[in-house]
This record gives structure tokens, C-alpha cells and sequence, in this order.
């Protein structure tokens, strides 16, 4: 399955970890849950995903949702871009997925944003 998964160019952190979070936070459990408020994780079985569990979305629409225009200017501004990756191991909710990091295949890498200010995604780059 593919996963889109927003992560610093540098570090490969997402936007809700390290030095540049980004103020993101798992503040309202009905848009933006954390791991443990998503109803659709209630079956999680941390074990079975290793130690690296990281987040990411089933689409780009999924993306658009939980980063709204703003979120994606703010990310592109500070260093994040969109990396495609293909999973075996997974757990997807209404609104986001969970993965091993560790055993995930990184496919491509586009932009947040076309442009500086410009809403839609483009065409990913194959690495």
C-alpha cells in the first residue's frame, strides 16, 4: 500500500517531532487525533509495528484534510516535503495511517506545495 507521509527534507521527522515541529499538536481529537484518541487504532498492536512507528495519509486528498493551506505553506516554509513510501505493515483510521518506518520502501518525493503559495501537490520525483 502506498503512504503519503510529510517529513523534513534533513531529518526525515515529521512535523509533530523534533526541532521543528511546527507548534503541531494532537490538541482536538475529532480533526487531528494522536495514535491513542484515533478510534480507528483501537486494534494497534505497537509490537507488531517495531519501534519506529511513523504517520502518514492513504491519500493526498487525506493530506489536504489534515494540513490545511496554511499548515502546507508553513511546512514548505520550514523545510518539509511529501515523501511517497510503499508498506506492508499498516493500520489505517478515517483520517490517518500508522506504519514501520523501518520496513517501509521510499518511492518519491515532491514538494508541499508548487510554488510558494499555491494549494495543490505536484507530480512526485522518483528517487
Amino acid at each position: 500500500m502506498q503512504i503519503f507521509r510529510v517529513e523534513h527534507v534533513k531529518t526525515g521527522l515529521g512535523p509533530y517531532r523534533g526541532h521543528k515541529r511546527m507548534g503541531f499538536c494532537h490538541n482536538d481529537p475529532t480533526q487531528h487525533p494522536n495514535v491513542y484518541g484515533d478510534k480507528g487504532f483501537k486494534n494497534l498492536d505497537e509490537d507488531d509495528m517495531g519501534r519506529n512507528m511513523a504517520f502518514g495519509f492513504t491519500s493526498l486528498l487525506s493530506l489536504r484534510r489534515w494540513f490545511n493551506e496554511n499548515d502546507r505553506v508553513g511546512l514548505h516554509k520550514n523545510g518539509f516535503h511529501v515523501v511517497t513510501f510503499e508498506v506492508q505493515k499498516v493500520y489505517v483510521s478515517t483520517s490517518q495511517a500508522v506504519f514501520s518506518y523501518e520496513s517501509a520502501k521510499r518511492l518519491s518525493t515532491m514538494p508541499v506545495l508548487k510554488g510558494a503559495y499555491h494549494t495543490p501537490l505536484i507530480t512526485p520525483t522518483v528517487c
